[in-house]
């Protein structure tokens, strides 16, 4: 009977709690990590810019993130690295020039 009581009780404080643990602040490594992605995504729209305004321009990167014009026309964005600074975004790699005909 003893154990039935104690288990009761445990589970009637999981559920009280468990809201809470669920609202709760995330954690600094979470807080740091989502402002990462944040800044990741702003870096990939200023380095997707250049690519699509520069057509020639083959591979743009800022020092934390590198962006590839695909064959078939399309951007492919991938981190350097996860702790880095963003430096300015430049054009890295461009097509070779064709010849005068």
């Amino acid at each position: 009977m003893h154990s039935r009581l104690i288990l009761a009780l445990s589970l009637i404080m999981i559920a009280l709690l468990a809201p809470r643990a669920a609202t709760a602040d995330p954690a600094p490594c979470r807080q740091k990590y989502e402002a990462y992605l944040s800044n990741l995504d702003k870096a990939s729209d200023a380095i997707s810019a250049i690519l699509k305004r520069d057509s020639n321009c083959l591979e743009a990167s800022n020092d934390c993130e590198r962006c590839t014009r695909l064959d078939d026309g399309t951007l492919s964005c991938t981190p350097i690295g996860f702790t880095c600074t963003s430096g300015t975004s430049v054009c890295t790699r461009r097509a070779p020039s064709q010849p005068a005909q």
